[in-house]
């Protein structure tokens, strides 16, 4: 492996998150570069054209002709592609159309949304469930409806970048510990106590 690879292997997006500069371009250099050399190595994953749809096999819009294993799909169930699911959307799409054109907040929520939150509230015995639309709106949601601004929260510095900015969006203090280091949380939990 030639150098310059190996160089544009390393790192991830999220250091390139919070860059320094007052103009935009120099905050969004130093990530041009590195998404740039990535391009010209071939070892750019973003941004990739599926010619198929989601599911456990992929066909890419590229050099390859044939499915490849795809690591990185949400469908957990499998259930994307199941005719049962697809034939609901269809139903649900001809009944209340392709989107709800708000939230649930200002627009109000669909008969069909209120009855499959009934139905999981009575699988799991509570009183309510609530739906999220996607995985990354629960992550955010949850934190910003049970943080308050004088609530200290501590989380795993690898946890979710939805929980994190769910977390730092209530105005309570956010201290991380390191990642599975429950040594590290515990020392964070006592001085806490102590500081109280």
């Amino acid at each position: 492996m030639n150098y310059k690879i190996h160089e544009y292997l390393n790192g991830s997006l999220v250091q390139y998150l919070r860059q320094k500069g007052t103009l935009l371009h120099h905050r969004t250099q130093p990530y041009d570069v590195w998404e740039r050399g990535r391009r010209s190595s071939s070892v750019m994953p973003y941004q990739r054209v599926s010619i198929s749809g989601v599911g456990n096999d992929l066909i890419l819009d590229d050099d390859i002709t044939r499915p490849i294993l795809n690591f990185s799909s949400q469908d957990y169930l499998g259930l994307a592609q199941d005719g049962r699911m697809v034939d609901a959307a269809a139903r649900g799409a001809q009944d209340f159309g392709v989107h709800s054109a708000g939230s649930p907040a200002f627009c109000g929520a669909t008969k069909a949304l209120r009855d499959l939150e009934g139905r999981i509230a009575g699988l799991i015995g509570a009183e309510e469930a609530v739906v999220y639309p996607t995985g990354w709106a629960a992550g955010y949601g949850v934190p910003v409806a049970l943080i308050r601004s004088d609530d200290l929260v501590l989380m795993d510095a690898l946890s979710h970048n939805c929980i994190q900015e769910g977390a730092r969006s209530c105005g309570g203090e956010v201290k991380k510990f390191r990642h599975n280091d429950l040594e590290h949380l515990e020392e964070l939990i006592a001085g806490a106590r102590a500081a109280a």
